[in-house]
């Protein structure tokens, strides 16, 4: 028979041990704890660093693609700077007038801006610069996609673009694709204080949607000829907004 001293002494070493236990749990949560935390931390850390929008130079005279797209030292190819984007929000400064000879999928919100360098405190004043394309892409045609002239699909972000002068040449018949700017998922487009030329009448179009309706807010000079290049499958003097693909201000195309 237990006597009461025994029961205490088994009863005090299983409180003993149950201690000893939750101690061990405590010291594995509070460590557990603490490696969450600090991931927790660096996540948002390196969320609050990261840059928001970066800032690409280009310069087709004096620049080099080996530099680091500062003022400074800019890129010389916007092909290149376009090739590079990834997933981070960008703005090109075009330093001069540049042809876009590729065509290729951006993910991420992007702007163009015309600038020439100036002494003030931002370093540069907005200037108009020439954006021309081709007909036919250096890497057209591509297999299970077909032909099309250089440019972008725009697959989701924003574009914004001011002080550029949009030049499209005469691209070849039987072309699978003929906008030089294509929206695949709904991207915006906001364009002012630009211009619209066209080389004639198979010139292809500024402006094509793929599935999705795209939104554009147009401030837009359209050149001589220019009228029903502005957006694909909508005729001179027609509105585009009669067409699901597309959501905008202008009204006469």
């Amino acid at each position: 028979m237990t006597t009461v001293v025994e029961a205490l002494q088994t009863a005090t070493l299983e409180l003993h041990n149950a201690a000893v236990l939750l101690q061990t749990l405590a010291g594995s949560v509070s460590q557990n704890l603490t490696q969450t935390t600090t991931n927790t931390t660096n996540i948002i850390n390196n969320f609050l660093g990261r840059p928001p929008t970066i800032g690409i130079f280009v310069d087709p005279v004096a620049g080099n693609d080996n530099n680091d797209g500062t003022l400074a030292r800019p890129k010389k190819s916007i092909d290149t700077v376009l090739d590079n984007i990834g997933t981070t929000a960008t703005n090109i400064y075009m330093l001069g007038d540049v042809t876009v000879r590729r065509r290729r999928t951006v993910y991420a919100p992007l702007s163009i801006f015309g600038v020439q360098a100036s002494g003030n405190s931002t370093g540069y004043i907005f200037v108009p610069r020439k954006m021309a394309f081709l007909g036919t892409a250096e890497n057209s045609p591509i297999e299970f996609t077909g032909s099309f002239p250089s440019g972008i699909w725009f697959f989701g972000p924003n574009y914004r673009s001011s002080y550029i002068n949009y030049e499209m040449p005469t691209q070849p018949a039987g072309q699978d694709y003929t906008a030089y700017f294509t929206s695949d998922v709904g991207t915006t487009f906001v364009i002012t204080t630009s211009t619209l030329l066209v080389s004639g009448a198979a010139s292809g179009s500024f402006l094509g949607s793929s599935t999705n309706t795209l939104n554009a807010s147009l401030s837009m000079t359209l050149g001589s000829g220019a009228t029903g290049h502005l957006f694909q499958g909508v005729a001179a003097g027609a509105n585009p907004n009669t067409l699901f693909q597309y959501h905008t201000n202008i009204t006469s195309a």
